[in-house]
Order: C-alpha cells, then sequence, then structure tokens
C-alpha cells in the first residue's frame, strides 16, 4: 500500500544564490496547509506515479515551497517515508531586500543601508522597472478587550509615512536605499506595479532592550541604547518611551546596585545620559521602572 500527501509551507531560502536577501512581506503570516494525496499500488516493480497539482495559485506574497511526501507500507503495516522539496514560483517576478547592517538593527546615528533586487521564476536576476519603495515608521499600540471571564489585549501597529518613491531596479546590479533616521521601530517595503509582486523588511534604529517584537506586555516599557557597547568615560544616551506620563526610577546594577536616579515621564518619553564607569566591570544593567502618577 502506498500514502501520499502535499505541504504548502512557506520557503525561508527561496533563492540560496541570493543570501541576506529577504523576500515577501514581512506583515504577512502562511500557516502550512496540508492535503492527502491519491495514488496509485506500486506494480510488480515497486514503482507508481504521483501526479500534484495545486488547485489556485497561493495568494501570498511570501515564497513557497511543496513538501510531496510519499510512503510505501510494509506488510506490516509500518510506512518508509520519502520527501523532494520543490519551490512554488506563483508570481512572473519577486522582489528582494538586503539591509546592510546585522539583527535588523542600526545604530542611533548611523546610515540604514539596504540593496535591493528582482528576480524572475528561476531566480536569475532581471530588470523591474515599475517598482516603488515606501518607507514607513512604526508604531505599537495596544487595544485591551475582556473574553471569556479575563482581561487581554492585542498589539496593533499604526504606520506614518516617511517617504516613497520610484525605485529602477537593474539587472546586473542590485539598487541602493539609505536613510538617517531616528531611534524607533520601521519598515522599508517594495512594489512592483505590474506584477503586483512586493516585498517589505522591518528593522528598528537604536538597542531596544524590550518591545512588542519582544513579545513584551503593554505594561512594559520601550527602552533603547544608543549603541551596542561603550567603553569606560564615555555616555550612554538610553531613551524611554513609557505607556503614560508618569516618574521613572533609573538604577544601574550589575553584581550589586551601582546607583539610581528618578526622571519624570512625559508621554512621548524622553532621554538620560547615563557616564560609563570603571567600576561597573565588564558590563551593567540599566533597568527603568515607571509609576502613574
Amino acid at each position: 500500500a502506498t500514502e501520499a500527501e502535499l505541504v504548502l509551507r512557506r520557503d525561508h531560502n527561496p533563492y540560496p544564490a541570493f543570501k541576506g536577501y529577504r523576500f515577501g512581506l514581512a506583515q504577512e503570516r502562511w500557516q502550512a496547509t496540508r492535503r492527502a494525496l491519491t495514488i496509485a499500488p506500486t506494480d510488480e516493480r515497486g514503482r507508481t506515479r504521483l501526479v500534484a497539482r495545486l488547485d489556485a495559485a497561493p495568494d501570498t506574497s511570501l515564497p513557497l515551497k511543496a513538501v510531496l511526501r510519499v510512503a510505501v507500507l510494509e506488510q506490516g503495516g509500518r510506512p518508509s517515508w520519502r520527501s523532494v522539496s520543490l519551490p512554488v514560483r506563483h508570481r512572473a517576478l519577486a522582489l528582494g531586500i538586503r539591509p546592510l547592517f546585522g539583527d535588523d538593527v542600526v545604530e542611533t546615528g548611523q546610515e540604514a543601508g539596504f540593496t535591493a533586487i528582482a528576480v524572475d521564476r528561476d531566480g536569475a536576476r532581471i530588470a523591474a522597472k515599475d517598482v516603488t519603495f515606501t518607507l514607513y515608521r512604526e508604531r505599537y499600540d495596544y487595544q485591551w478587550y475582556y473574553r471569556s471571564a479575563r482581561w487581554s489585549y492585542k498589539v496593533v501597529i499604526r504606520d506614518r509615512l516617511l517617504d516613497q518613491g520610484p525605485m529602477a531596479l537593474a539587472a546586473d546590479r542590485p539598487a541602493r536605499f539609505a536613510r538617517s533616521l531616528d531611534w524607533g521601530r520601521y519598515r522599508l517595503e517594495l512594489r512592483d506595479r505590474k506584477s503586483g509582486a512586493a516585498t517589505s523588511l522591518r528593522f528598528r534604529v537604536g538597542w531596544f532592550t524590550s518591545g512588542p517584537a519582544a513579545g513584551a506586555a503593554p505594561d512594559k516599557l520601550q527602552v533603547a541604547l544608543d549603541k551596542p557597547r561603550y567603553k569606560v568615560g564615555e555616555t550612554a544616551r538610553v531613551r524611554i518611551r513609557p505607556p503614560f506620563a508618569g516618574e521613572a526610577l533609573i538604577a544601574v546594577a550589575g553584581d550589586r546596585l551601582f546607583a539610581t536616579r528618578l526622571v519624570t515621564l512625559p508621554r512621548e518619553g524622553t532621554v538620560i545620559s547615563i557616564p560609563v564607569k570603571a567600576g561597573w566591570g565588564s558590563g551593567v544593567y540599566v533597568t527603568a521602572t515607571a509609576f502613574r502618577p
């Protein structure tokens, strides 16, 4: 006896030749789908033939792959599985963005740079003349709701348009895009007007220590540093964005408490400066606790 199934899932590395490029909209999600297939019994030589078809082109900008799994059952009923993965190219063109910085984080004061390309169904670089870019700043808000005798919340991302315009992509070299930005969360989005292909990349400016992307709750502060590391004698600039106006206790601690400070937090947040001391050792934590008036 034989069994077969087709699993349609996201392909996180659709074009291995273009390492570091992201394809598809970052704000989209794809839930893998699974479908059982009808397969004929094997012949006297142990062979059979399977035809698998997609009912319709998937409605997503994300690159996908079809994982075909086939099992041949032994007489005792134990299956022996084999699988093969095939790319699903449901669009004639795909757009890729590669950040020129690591971990999707830009240091405060540094330029946020990107390169962009267009590829065809076979993964070959092509020109795309009808591409537009849009740069958004994202603000994370929360909506509380009461359901099933308990309070919960959902994250709502609000976009603020910062810049947009045309971006012609050549076949022989990547296009480059760069901007100097203040701290915060951003999204760069590319769209091809002719084919409908789209891709986006979310990134941050400033070294956030908490936030919605990390699964923080609505009552937590957003705290960001201007640099990933400091030398003794330098000044760390700590930006704090609270969910409400009030007072905050700032603490610098390692194996013991080194310093505390009480600051006033306006609703839009504030920036405080902390001189880096020699007695702090190899590293410390900066914590902020806000008190609602």
